[in-house]
């Protein structure tokens, strides 16, 4: 019986205020619902700021990589140019000295055969391939 007066009572209020009611409820679930998407963008700025930090923390990696390796195939460069100028250096005074042979041999067989008054243009000839200018008499 005692049940049956509280409903009747609730019954009453109800049907009394039930405009206020159900503008009550409405505002709870839009609180609830508020509360629950506003939850919901905090976990997705989270999870999108720890994607950031761990791709942030990915490309620093390959940046040193990179940097490394430039470094690395500098260093390479600069080897192989120093290697390569102390060859060009030795190939210059071998050829240095295949060209004062050559010369030291050149003017033997010009003294040798005396060339100086027996065959001019040989000699001119001779000149002209080993020095590179053009003889004018």
């Amino acid at each position: 019986m005692f049940e049956s007066a509280a409903a009747k009572i609730a019954l009453t209020f109800c049907r009394k205020y039930w405009k206020e009611l159900l503008l009550v409820t409405l505002l709870f679930a839009v609180v609830g619902k508020t509360h629950l998407d506003f939850k919901r963008l905090e976990a997705a700025y989270e999870a999108s700021q720890d994607s950031l930090k761990s791709q942030i923390v990915t490309l620093k990696e390959l940046h040193a990589d990179e940097l490394e390796r430039r470094d690395k195939a500098l260093k390479n460069y600069q080897d192989t140019i120093k290697e390569l100028e102390r060859l060009h250096e030795l190939e210059l005074d071998e050829l240095e000295k295949k060209t004062q042979d050559r010369r030291e041999d050149i003017v033997e067989e010009i003294v040798d055969r005396k060339q100086f008054s027996e065959n001019k243009e040989e000699l001119a000839e001779k000149i002209q391939l080993a020095f590179g200018f053009e003889y004018v008499p």
